[in-house]
């Protein structure tokens, strides 16, 4: 309920800000990403990874000394290994991150408003069926947010940084089964308002 009244304020604002020559900026990303390896029957190795990087920059100055800077940076990492003999070893990964930015400041004296929201959803399965070696996967996700904003009447910044990481082993002798299974999923929001 709080996000969706930040996001009706920043909406009221903007519109405002376009009659009184306030500033208004966002920026945001979505990145998706899978890693899936299979050995099957016999002696093999195989191996996979993804890197997927966002930077951010924005900064407007405005009339009677308004001013706001946003800066948005991610990194979001996956790799996956597997090595062995026997009927299957199996390594699935899949990783969804999202982000986004908002800032409004309304006129010089006037209200002004931002947010900022990172999610990160991560998964990995490992496993083994009567088969002997390893099988090896890890993810990981960091996010950092920053906003400043200055008026003739306030000033505000805030800052947010999210960072997950996970692995997960598999290894067995011959003729071994074994899995498991991990996720994680992480949802951070933070917003600021001056009347």
């Amino acid at each position: 309920m709080l996000k969706k009244s930040i996001f009706v304020l920043l909406g009221i604002l903007a519109m405002t800000s376009i009659v009184f020559a306030g500033i208004a900026q966002q920026q945001n990303f979505d990145i998706g990403a899978t890693n899936t390896m299979s050995l099957w029957d016999g002696l093999e190795m195989t191996a996979g990874a993804n890197l997927a990087t966002v930077h951010h920059w924005q900064n407007a100055i405005g009339s009677c000394g308004l001013s706001a800077r946003e800066v948005e940076r991610v990194e979001l990492e996956q790799g996956g290994y597997a090595a062995g003999i026997g009927v299957l070893f199996s390594v699935d990964q899949h990783e969804t991150a999202s982000g986004d930015q908002v800032q409004l400041i309304d006129s010089c004296v006037g209200p002004m408003a931002q947010g900022q929201m990172f999610y990160a959803d991560m998964g990995q399965e490992l496993s083994q069926l009567e088969a002997g070696g390893i099988a090896t996967g890890s993810q990981s996700f960091l996010g950092t947010h920053r906003q400043e904003m200055v008026s003739l009447s306030a000033t505000m910044a805030e800052s947010q940084q999210v960072g997950v990481d996970q692995s997960t082993v598999v290894s067995g002798g011959p003729v071994s089964n074994a899995a498991v299974t991990s996720g994680v999923v992480v949802h951070a929001n933070q917003a600021q308002a001056s009347d």
